[in-house]
């Protein structure tokens, strides 16, 4: 399965000019249950959207396998953004899952991300990486579902020591 889309949202003056994405996925021949995707976007916009930049176009890149074989569910993701303007930066993500339903109703999930952000000047490059891991138990009976979640963020929309947590008891019903 293979699919490519180009788009327009408007004039130069809008700030957009075009945009193109390139996707292949499907299913891993002779391995059971696993699957792939592959991806490229390009984002080409007007260089005059404003005056401190003059090259604001965006390209992206991402790779992912996902494999499934009973209740058991892995999946892991590399991903590189490369987005232009005032500064460039570079954004290279690691994305890693697993999912197990221990029953019809109760699951339990466990997902972890790292990304750095390579912010490039005039003085150099400038790293900084972003870590976040949580897990996750769902419960269901009926139309009603009972999630916790506890989550942890080190360095936190990229700044060196900020560091964020989570907890959430969520319930949800539906008619």
């Amino acid at each position: 399965d293979a699919s490519a889309e180009k788009g327009t949202s408007g004039s130069g003056s809008a700030g957009n000019e075009d945009a193109y994405e390139v996707v292949l996925k499907g299913a891993v021949p002779m391995v059971d249950g696993l699957t792939f995707a592959v991806g490229g976007a390009q984002l080409n916009k007007s260089a005059n959207e404003t005056a401190a930049a003059n090259d604001l176009d965006q390209q992206e890149g991402t790779v992912n396998l996902n494999y499934a074989t009973g209740s058991l569910k892995i999946g892991a993701q590399k991903s590189i953004v490369n987005a232009a303007g005032t500064a460039e930066n570079n954004y290279r993500t690691d994305y890693v899952g697993i999912s197990y339903a221990m029953s019809d109703n109760l699951s339990i999930s466990y997902n972890w991300i790292e990304s750095d952000k390579e912010r490039l000047g005039q003085s150099g490059a400038e790293t900084v990486s972003q870590e976040f891991d949580s897990i996750s138990l769902s419960y269901t009976a009926g139309g009603m579902t009972i999630g916790i979640l506890d989550a942890d963020v080190d360095n936190a929309t990229y700044t060196s020591a900020r560091e964020q947590s989570a907890r959430a008891i969520q319930m949800t019903v539906a008619f």
